[in-house]
């Protein structure tokens, strides 16, 4: 592929992901909830006397948890109604709160 076609396929994978942020931000309220929680969180950096290690620690906390929030679709309704979350279509349902016998679970869900 020549420089072009790599830069317009960029330019393609951003258009998309802003559109899902859209979508996620005007049709499901837990996503709103989290930019909302996001949107204060930055504000508090603003106001607040943290050190740079902080406010990246903050900014990769508050990235990882909208990339991680991805709104369920009808095809995850049938999961949904049996396990409580849907997978996330890239990592799969990865971050368990469950184990084989033996192992300690990933997390917890609080």
């Amino acid at each position: 592929m020549n420089i072009q076609e790599n830069f317009k396929q960029l330019v393609n994978k951003f258009k998309v992901a802003f559109e899902g942020l859209f979508f996620g931000l005007f049709n499901d309220s837990s996503i709103q909830l989290q930019f909302g929680l996001a949107f204060i969180v930055i504000l508090l950096i603003l106001w607040l006397p943290l050190s740079i290690i902080e406010v990246v620690i903050l900014l990769l906390l508050i990235g990882l948890i909208l990339a991680l929030s991805i709104p369920a679709g009808a095809e995850h309704a049938q999961v949904l109604r049996e396990r409580g979350i849907a997978p996330e279509p890239v990592y799969g349902g990865q971050l368990q709160d469950m184990a084989i016998p033996g192992v300690a679970p990933e997390g917890r869900v609080r």
